[in-house]
């Protein structure tokens, strides 16, 4: 199983039960990664241009599909640019939940 579908899941059986897992990155834009025992920050507010996505030949709705599912209304999101230069997708103007894309933009 592919990563995004085990998030796809997680994210799936959390609206099911009507939870929010992530209630902690409602209300802010961070979100805290845990990585060998050391915590860091990423920070993802910037909505991924045009140019950007051209320059690393990206199709931005074959992303959010993928990621959100066939069914999702993908006009709700947009993909997002964290300052390690990988791209999430987030509801509109970066706000919310990080969802991981495991894109990331040319350096």
């Amino acid at each position: 199983m592919k990563p995004y579908n085990k998030l796809l899941l997680v994210v799936s059986t959390s609206i099911m039960l009507a939870i929010n897992p992530m209630s902690s990155l409602a209300q802010g834009k961070k979100t805290s990664k845990t990585s060998n025992s050391t915590t860091t920050t990423k920070v993802c507010n910037d909505k991924v241009k045009a140019w950007e996505i051209k320059k690393a030949n990206l199709d931005p709705h074959k992303i959010k599909y993928d990621i959100l599912g066939s069914s999702a209304n993908i006009s709700k999101f947009e993909l997002c640019k964290c300052t390690d230069k990988s791209i999430v997708i987030r509801e509109k103007n970066c706000k919310g939940a990080i969802i991981e894309t495991y894109e990331v933009l040319s350096q």
